[in-house]
């Protein structure tokens, strides 16, 4: 879970470049995530959707063997549908998986409130984003899209072991999105 917890929280680390944040209010954006564990590398791929402040669904695409998986984090409630089992639990958040919100929302306030911080992302100063449990975010690459400054490639540590490698294919901004048509699983 504290691995999601990263991913999550870093699939939506973006700060606006040009435009408000406050006229984020939806994100859906492709990851591709290769984990590294034990010397050995495990790669997948899945679509986030997040619709502020507390709504994430993660929807697995690859590998085939995971493929359908959701995991949806909604408010104070958690839905996990596994194909392979036709299995949808639901149970309350875990302090993890409310870490999640609680992050990504961190990273708007941080955007709107901390004018040091940035001035200097603006300007792609700042390359790396430690978070509570010591574990460290580096941004290796920023790309402008629809006036929008947007990490797109990620390297997560937790102390100084790279965990998580991440390379965000897209991102559609302010998409139509439904919350009741995306926890109908």
């Amino acid at each position: 879970m504290k691995k999601l917890v990263i991913i999550l929280c870093i699939a939506f680390n973006f700060i606006t470049y040009g435009k408000d944040i406050s006229e984020i209010k939806s994100l859906i954006t492709e990851v591709n995530e290769v984990v590294n564990l034990n010397g050995e590398s495990k790669s997948s791929d899945y679509k986030l959707t997040y619709i502020f402040p507390d709504f994430i669904r993660k929807d697995v695409i690859a590998p085939e063997l995971n493929r359908g998986e959701v995991y949806i984090y909604n408010k104070d409630q958690k839905i996990v549908y596994l194909p392979l089992f036709d299995q949808r639990v639901e149970e309350k958040l875990t302090e993890n998986d409310s870490e999640v919100l609680e992050v990504i929302n961190f990273i708007f306030e941080k955007e709107k409130s901390d004018r040091e911080f940035r001035e200097k992302y603006y300007a792609k100063k700042i390359k790396e984003i430690p978070l509570k449990n010591g574990t460290r975010v580096e941004i290796d690459k920023l790309k402008e899209f629809k006036n929008y400054l947007l990490p797109t490639v990620y390297r997560v540590y937790d102390k100084d072991i790279n965990i998580v490698n991440l390379k965000v294919k897209s991102y559609v901004i302010n998409p139509k999105v439904d919350i009741k048509e995306l926890t109908d699983i």
